[in-house]
């Protein structure tokens, strides 16, 4: 389980080297600390399923177990929506992990990161990723473009 503090996450500070920023999350970085156990990460699962009404009691600690997991018994237009929206979720919060370490851009709050994750997921619906609209996305109405 993370014990830092969300600010602390996601591997050190944005000035920290890709080294420290390593040494900062504890050792050796993997996939399923960042996309499953990662207190950050899972601050930003837990919302954007409550925004979605996907009800989530753990991810666990191996994200590709808990990704199938909740696909048991979607129907197979809900399961390509929540398939893409796991791999437009996983995408930013790589993103944001790559501009922490590597200095690009200031720290997001979880706040922000799921503000540009539904902002994402309306662009991803227009540009044709039809199935993701089955899970309810906040504004996602075909044909619409965002400002």
């Amino acid at each position: 389980m993370c014990t830092r503090a969300p600010h602390e996450t996601l591997h050190g500070d944005a000035d920290a080297p890709p080294a420290a920023a390593t040494a900062a999350a504890g050792g050796i970085e993997t996939a399923d600390h960042l996309f499953a156990s990662c207190c950050y990460t899972q601050e930003i699962w837990f919302a954007v399923s409550r925004i979605l009404n996907i009800h989530i009691q753990s991810l666990g600690t191996i994200i590709a177990d808990w990704w199938m997991q909740l696909t048991v018994g979607m129907s197979k237009h809900r399961k390509k929506g929540f398939d893409s929206s796991f791999m437009l979720i996983s995408w930013t919060i790589w993103k944001e992990r790559n501009d922490r370490v590597f200095g690009r851009s200031p720290a997001q709050s979880a706040a922000q990161l799921i503000t540009s994750i539904l902002h994402q997921a309306q662009l991803w619906i227009e540009a044709g990723a039809k199935h993701m609209i089955t899970l309810g996305w906040p504004a996602a109405t075909v044909g619409t473009r965002s400002q």
